[in-house]
């Protein structure tokens, strides 16, 4: 049921934890030795359990009472913190309590614990009426967000998500992939832009080693779209099969060592009219797949935009370019193996050929002493049996 409910991942989050017991109330922090004083920092209860910290505090109890859900005296709310969650979920629709009302208890929760936080680690008393306001502005504005981002807007900054994995992307679009190895110097990424069909523009670069792969992963997205609004163009759909990539951006997931690249994300993203980034298979990815790996290959920072493929770096000829959807979904499945990656994804002809080690000197000699030592018996043997 909390994983059901309309709100914010991290507000979930917290609900589910407050039902697994998890949250570090006074009276849990004591339990795990982690301090002795077990009472209420904001009303001096002998003991802060969760159900007393989010119910029965005064200022919680205050909170709730001016909330428009509805308080039953013995019923809500009540000693058990589970027949509390039993009556916001539950029984309180089957009484008669609007949904829109009940929608916002999750955020009457949140914010009373945030009130708790600030009386303790700030000092900050915050009043049951504050906490309402808070709760009701924010559940309110994040209700006018979700049927914004639903609907279809037909003019200005369009940022909206394809829920459709398999469909094509409308033109102009384009794909992107990046190429990241363990203990390598330099990472890789490459897209390819395509303005209408047959229209074919393909973008390669070379950089230092980012920290993780999907640093790599928006490094290319954030590459392509410079390139792009340099070209003038500003309506796009990106493509990716890198799913954490598409849903870091799509459900604005918060990514604390992503801050950088996420802050030049949005003001990119505020210089585009249409905007949109969907997941793709990676058989369907195979072009910017070879072009990212391509450049990390080349071990140098560089970048590359040119309708003509890099073909000096790739070893592989335009016609294996041209192919439609189909084609390069059985060219994907083709079984060659790319052991610096450990991954299926370049054929045989794309590496390059090692030539064979040189005969050392000793070998050399080895040979020689036993060519001569050979001669030697087959001419004693050869006198035996003239004599």
């Amino acid at each position: 049921m909390i994983w059901k409910l309309k709100a914010p991942r991290k507000i979930q989050h917290f609900l589910w934890q407050v039902l697994s017991d998890s949250i570090a109330s006074c009276s849990r922090l004591a339990d795990r030795h982690c301090g002795t004083d077990k009472s209420c920092p904001r009303c001096g209860h002998e003991e802060e359990s969760l159900n007393h910290l989010l119910f029965l505090c005064p200022p919680a109890l205050q909170t709730w009472a001016l909330s428009d859900i509805p308080t039953l005296p013995g019923l809500f709310p009540s000693e058990s913190l589970y027949e509390n969650f039993d009556y916001l979920l539950l029984r309180a629709t089957k009484n008669g309590a609007p949904r829109n009302v009940l929608a916002r208890f999750p955020w009457i929760a949140w914010f009373i614990w945030k009130a708790r936080n600030e009386k303790i680690f700030n000092n900050t008393q915050i009043l049951p009426p504050e906490t309402v306001l808070h709760a009701t502005q924010e559940e309110e504005n994040w209700r006018v967000a979700q049927i914004l981002a639903s609907q279809e807007v037909t003019g200005g900054n369009q940022h909206t998500t394809n829920g459709n994995m398999e469909n094509e992307s409308p033109y102009p679009r384009c794909q992107v992939d990046a190429s990241w190895v363990t203990n390598s110097p330099f990472s890789g990424g490459g897209f390819v832009l395509e303005l209408a069909p047959g229209t074919v523009t393909y973008g390669s670069i070379g950089m230092d080693q980012t920290l993780s792969p999907m640093h790599a992963e928006f490094t290319i997205l954030l590459y392509a779209m410079k390139n792009f609004l340099l070209l003038g163009v500003t309506s796009m759909s990106f493509e990716s099969d890198c799913l954490q990539l598409v849903k870091l951006i799509n459900d604005e997931e918060d990514w604390p060592a992503m801050a950088s690249e996420w802050n030049e994300f949005i003001h990119l993203l505020s210089l585009f009219t249409v905007f949109s980034i969907s997941f793709i298979a990676r058989e369907r990815n195979v072009r910017a797949d070879l072009l990212a790996k391509g450049a990390r290959s080349k071990n140098s920072i560089f970048s590359h935009v040119d309708s003509v493929i890099p073909g000096c770096s790739f070893k592989c000829n335009a016609n294996k370019w041209n192919k439609t959807d189909s084609e390069w979904k059985v060219f994907a499945r083709k079984p060659s193996y790319d052991s610096e990656s450990s991954s299926l994804a370049t054929t045989a002809s794309d590496k390059l050929v090692e030539p064979p080690e040189p005969v050392s000197e000793v070998t050399q000699v080895c040979c020689l002493c036993l060519l001569t030592r050979l001669c030697n018996y087959v001419l004693k043997l050869c006198c035996v049996v003239y004599v």
